[in-house]
């Protein structure tokens, strides 16, 4: 520290030099965290929208079963589920789940309409397209892509 005839020269504050590499400093860091977030954004947002599939597949084919008790399971109740607002006020399957992303719906909908057996469901958000297909044996096989 210099002394200026018994004064202090910096009076107490930074220099220049010191501010400059505290901001490259925060920079650096900023550089490499930034995208660590942005990656664990969208894994969160596939996790969400994958596990929210598989809920909207139950429901629906609880729906499916109460339809086909109800005898009245055609190809118009399947129908009707496609291109279906999850949070819209005509959503058929309010009854069975208990709202969902902002903007999800359902793509589309495969049934057997004879033993009221899910298929086949495609589950959309903003974010993520989830397709969920159902085997014979009641196995699922989910596969996700990224909507950009």
């Amino acid at each position: 520290m210099k002394r200026c005839k018994g004064r202090d020269w910096r009076r107490g504050g930074f220099t220049m030099i010191e501010l400059v590499s505290v901001i490259a400093i925060l920079s650096i860091l900023m550089a490499v965290a930034v995208p660590q977030m942005i990656s664990y954004t969208w894994a969160a947002q596939r996790v969400s929208a994958t596990t929210e599939a598989q809920v909207v597949a139950d429901a629906v084919q609880r729906y499916f079963y109460d339809k086909k008790e109800e005898g009245s399971l055609g190809p118009k109740t399947v129908w009707k589920l496609m291109n279906l607002d999850i949070n819209g006020a005509d959503n058929l399957i309010k009854d069975y789940i208990a709202g969902g992303h902002q903007e999800a719906r359902i793509v589309s909908v495969s049934a057997d309409i004879t033993s009221g057996q899910l298929k086949s469901l495609v589950y959309e958000t903003k974010y993520c397209r989830v397709s969920i297909t159902i085997d014979e044996d009641g196995n699922r096989t989910l596969t996700d892509e990224i909507i950009n």
